[in-house]
């Protein structure tokens, strides 16, 4: 962050949250933790924004975003302050205990199993989907493992709604392209207005990620080679197709996509069967003596 300003332990924000200490920090923005004066035990997550002229009208944006939204895998914003004084604009929202999808991965990659890789994107599907059907159509556009908080029963919830956008019908191309390189699509850097298969991308970017040990996140010739083995072979397809440079080459929703993971599970509920089926058969069957 370009500037000097800090919190500090036992700092009083809006005459209510009492600072703890500093838990994140990424690009012009910090979160801390604090205690609520007015809810003994309480404790919130605040991030605090550069408001520098040009700025204020994103983080008022993601307020606004945040305050409309309402799901158990998104955290629920509560307060919303600018200090005009000091130059910081203020969000506080629920603290998620757990750690983001990055940290587990670099310090349990043997708990990153296929399992987990179905869970997790069953999960991400599910707040997408909520986030894409709202009205209008919110567009995350920054999803990637640093965005996604795991709680220590490994529910996922989405963080950092800082470059998230309402799809405008009748919109061009995106007017600030950003996003985190390796996850962002490509659309995102110009040329047309991102929707929610750019959201789909990034599942797809993150599946790679993880299936290929932190190697890849794009997809690009001999790619397959590196997915991890256990991995149902019939999910490459599906991490292919998200993965698409074109928008209209992608799944074109979340549904598309579900069904494609439903299609993946029926056959492999249908190879176990057939191969307990086969095992039971040798287990029974017993030579006849000649």
């Amino acid at each position: 962050m370009k500037h000097a300003h800090l919190l500090v332990h036992g700092e009083v924000l809006g005459e209510r949250y009492v600072i703890d200490r500093m838990i994140g920090e990424g690009g012009m923005s910090r979160v801390y933790l604090a205690d609520d004066t007015k809810l003994p035990g309480k404790k919130w997550a605040i991030k605090e924004s550069v408001s520098e002229p040009g700025m204020q009208r994103t983080v008022h944006d993601e307020a606004q975003l945040l305050i409309k939204l309402s799901h158990p895998r998104l955290p629920r914003i509560v307060d919303f302050f600018h200090l005009s004084a000091v130059g910081y604009s203020y969000l506080v929202m629920d603290y998620i205990q757990g750690m983001t999808l990055e940290k587990y991965f670099r310090g349990h990659r043997d708990k990153i199993t296929p399992d987990f890789l179905f869970s997790l994107t069953e999960q991400l599907l599910d707040v997408l989907e909520y986030l894409h059907r709202h009205e209008p159509q919110v567009v995350f556009r920054d999803l990637k493992p640093s965005n996604i908080m795991l709680t220590e029963q490994l529910e996922v919830r989405l963080i950092d709604f800082g470059i998230a956008r309402s799809y405008r019908q009748e919109g061009g191309e995106d007017t600030v392209k950003l996003g985190t390189v390796g996850f962002a699509a490509p659309e995102q850097y110009g040329g047309r207005q991102s929707d929610e298969r750019a959201d789909l991308y990034g599942l797809g970017a993150i599946l790679l990620y993880l299936a290929t040990g932190g190697k890849f996140s794009e997809w690009i010739t001999g790619v397959e080679r590196h997915i991890r083995g256990d991995l149902a072979r019939e999910m490459v397809p599906v991490i292919r197709k998200l993965l698409q440079y074109a928008p209209e080459h992608r799944y074109q929703s979340t549904m598309e996509v579900r069904t494609a993971l439903s299609m993946i599970c029926e056959q492999l509920d249908h190879l176990r069967s057939e191969q307990e089926r086969v095992h039971w058969l040798l287990l029974c069957w017993v030579p006849q003596q000649g």
